[in-house]
């Protein structure tokens, strides 16, 4: 069943709300742009559009990944971290806060 992207994100907000809170909105945002290949802004622009059956299918999927306890990170392949896109699989760690607290302490002059 094809849906809007307006209708898209409103579902994958509501089954993220549980185990994401204050953060579903945007975890809703970045997986509606990953299964869509659409910036921010164009989801915005074409919310009163149909997405195809793919899309719908793989926000589903993706919704479904993450209420199972998949890491974000993972779903969408990449992370951003210091102004780089780092490509991310269940092989690798994820760069988190703490790690960009390190890299500034580390980077620090006399650090």
């Amino acid at each position: 069943m094809v849906k809007t992207y307006a209708d898209l994100y409103l579902d994958a907000r509501k089954a993220l709300l549980p185990i994401d809170g204050t953060y579903a909105a945007n975890m809703a945002r970045e997986i509606l742009c990953a299964a869509s290949g659409k910036t921010p802004e164009a989801i915005i622009a074409d919310r009163g559009l149909y997405a195809s059956e793919e899309i719908c299918l793989r926000v589903e999927a993706y919704v479904r990944r993450r209420l199972e306890g998949e890491p974000i990170a993972y779903i969408l392949g990449q992370w951003d971290f210091y102004d780089m896109t780092l490509t991310v699989t269940p092989d690798v760690l994820i760069p988190r806060d703490d790690t960009m607290a390190v890299c500034d302490l580390a980077i620090m002059p006399g650090g």
